[in-house]
Formats: structure tokens, sequence, C-alpha cells
């Protein structure tokens, strides 16, 4: 997550790899390889290991939310709407994660001023997302209509 912070994708993804080899079983990891994966919009790969990730939990609501980010990316609004909203089902009401997918779900449905509200109060409790969250709304605001 260090490594994503700052902006250096190939290392995380490198460190997420490396974490999968010394514990193959770990859900988790298999999320944070395939939200790297995303980021660097390797969809197959993001899908492919949110897959793995949801096998070895299948109440791990983080690796839908990844699995549906990847999913819309691919082009499959249908399944990331899906994924989205079991993620949500599955995570805390107050979790970051819950707002991300939250404004997903709003901007796929084209509803682009509630996506940008969920995504900017996800980034008042947590601003380290600002990087990842950053070009989703740039893409919501440039789809408001504009001002008198």
């Amino acid at each position: 997550m260090a490594e994503i912070k700052q902006g250096n994708l190939d290392a995380a993804l490198k460190d997420a790899t490396r974490s999968i080899e010394l514990n193959p079983t770990n859900s988790t990891v298999y999320n944070g390889r395939g939200w790297v994966e995303f980021l660097k919009s390797d969809f197959p790969a993001a899908i492919a290991d949110a897959n793995r990730s949801i096998q070895l939990n299948p109440t791990y609501g983080n690796a839908y939310g990844t699995r549906g980010w990847a999913r819309y990316g691919s082009g499959d609004a249908t399944g990331a709407i899906e994924d989205c909203k079991t993620a949500i089902s599955l995570m805390k009401p107050d979790s970051v994660g819950v707002g991300c997918d939250q404004g997903m779900i709003a901007y796929i449905n084209g509803d682009y001023a509630k996506a940008l509200a969920a995504w900017e109060d996800v980034l008042k409790k947590e601003p380290s997302l600002k990087s990842e969250l950053q070009p989703w709304i740039e893409k919501a605001r440039a789809k408001l209509p504009a001002g008198p």
C-alpha cells in the first residue's frame, strides 16, 4: 500500500506477488495485487486475482469491490454494479470501501454529482486515497453540466 500511495505501481505489484508466494492462501494479498493491476489498467489480471480472493474468502467485501471496478474498466458495467452492491453489503457501512463503491455505482448510473459526493466524503475520511480517486473525480466533474 505504501508503494501505491507513492505511485510506484510496479514495485507494489512486485511486493504483492512476493506476498502471494509467501502466503498463497491469504485472500487479502490477492485482492491487493488485484487492486494494483486495476490501477495499471490490467483488468483481466485484476479480475482473476479478485476471483481468487473471493474463492479463498467469499465474505471479503473489498475483493468484490476490486472486481467491480475492474469489470467496469473492462466494459462490464452490469457486472461492476452487481459486484459493488455485493461489496457494500459485506463491508461496514461507514468504511471507505463502501463510499468508493457507492461512488462507482453512481458514476456508472450517470449520477456524477452523487459519485463526486461519495468520493469526496471518502477523501475526508482517508486523504491518502487521493491519488487513486482523483482520476475518477476528474472524470465525474468533466461530465457534470457547465454552470451558469
